[in-house]
């Protein structure tokens, strides 16, 4: 007997980013398994790395969110889906499911303590536990800050949201978060059990990696890159300064950053300021054919944003290039033992330093090494166990 479909909910998939990345993986994913795949979602545009065949993508009509949440429930109530993963939207995707009484499992992809955008933090029944959990977290001044000068009528529509939000989270069968400190925080903070399970990379980049170059030693000028969206959570700012420091040290260093965003103009504007033209490049956009061969002539990777799961850090890792990470996150010591992954705190001084030592050092593993514990990231390797816990939650 023929089986029913899966589906796949994204709110808006408008954009490009590592929650878009990781759809693209799941539908890519379960197609190579023979099954039916129905992306829905209630907006939709051209998104590289996302390749949806036309039959497969299901943008649901209708204007507001209400009407389409209504259409929403009305369409899955038709499909009567095999499985529903919801990766984005849960709150209009919670109403449309309990509307057409379909279970369904939930992506979880940032941690409300790193996020401005998440707001069931500031409901007064969870503002508390948010205090207690994160107080010692970068953002935590600031997130007080932006409550207390919240107005009362505002306060009022996010803890109303916040009740429906959560509702919508305790519903799902399946709770599947990025990281052990997303697993502390949803207990900690709303009492919600989920599961960590990561992946970022295909296999067959893994096969690949003996033909990649060796990390090398630098003896003239370093090659930084770091590939993000060009935003303030990001801190460019902070790797702009810290190369800035380098030169002065006299270490002759180049930066490429890929990537747009709205911090673009600010970015700009600090190099200039710090007359650092002939060091720092901004590329924008670097489409995916040209990504292997900007890695292959780098020597270190940066990325010191504050996250709970980076894929970028897994990608340059199955190029065989070195990564610098930081600190304020869950790692794992086990590769911070390699000589491929390197910790800093987030600023400049540090960083500097950081930087140097990751140049100097050699790497300790070798490639199989190295293969073997990519091997746990993969993207086969992760929807795998999603589908196994997907089932013992059914």
């Amino acid at each position: 007997m023929a089986r029913r479909p899966v589906v796949l909910f994204y709110k808006q998939l408008t954009t490009l980013g590592g929650a878009e990345v990781l759809l693209a993986e799941h539908y890519a994913f379960l197609k190579g398994q023979g099954r039916e795949v129905k992306v829905v979602c209630f907006g939709h545009a051209d998104v590289a790395r996302v390749h949806i065949e036309p039959g497969d993508l299901i943008v649901v009509p209708g204007r507001g969110a209400a009407a389409q949440t209504w259409r929403l429930a009305q369409l899955l109530r038709r499909i009567a889906p095999e499985q529903i993963y919801c990766h984005s939207g849960h709150i209009e995707f919670g109403i449309a499911a309990a509307l057409a009484r379909q279970p369904y499992a939930l992506f979880v992809h940032h941690p409300t303590t790193m996020s401005y955008n998440e707001t069931d933090k500031y409901a007064p029944w969870f503002f508390g536990r948010y205090k207690a959990f994160a107080r010692r977290d970068r953002m935590y001044d600031e997130i007080v800050a932006a409550r207390d000068a919240l107005s009362l009528p505002r306060r009022a529509y996010l803890a109303l949201r916040a009740l429906i939000s959560q509702w919508s989270v305790r519903r799902a069968s399946l709770v599947l978060v990025l990281s052990e400190y997303a697993v502390r925080e949803k207990r900690e903070i709303f009492g919600v059990t989920a599961r960590h399970l990561c992946g970022a990379i295909p296999r067959r980049r893994l096969a690949a990696l003996d033909s990649k170059p060796p990390p090398r030693a630098v003896s003239g000028e370093a090659t930084l890159v770091s590939v993000s969206r060009l935003d303030e959570n990001k801190r460019i700012d902070i790797l702009i300064d810290a190369v800035s420091l380098l030169i002065r040290r006299g270490r002759a260093v180049r930066l490429l950053l890929g990537g747009s965003g709205p911090a673009r103009a600010d970015l700009t504007a600090r190099v200039e300021a710090l007359g650092l033209e002939e060091h720092v490049e901004f590329l924008g956009y670097v489409p995916e054919k040209d990504v292997e061969r900007l890695y292959a002539g780098m020597d270190l990777f940066v990325t010191i944003d504050w996250a709970d799961f980076r894929i970028t850090t897994y990608e340059v890792l199955a190029e065989n290039r070195r990564v610098v990470v930081s600190d304020d996150t869950d790692l794992d010591p086990e590769l911070l033992g390699s000589g491929y992954l390197f910790a800093s705190p987030a600023d400049a001084e540090a960083l500097a330093s950081v930087i140097e030592r990751a140049l100097a050092t050699p790497v300790a593993w070798d490639r199989e090494r190295l293969k073997a514990y990519l091997d746990q990231y993969s993207w086969e390797t992760y929807f795998s166990r999603i589908e196994e816990a997907a089932a013992s939650h059914a």
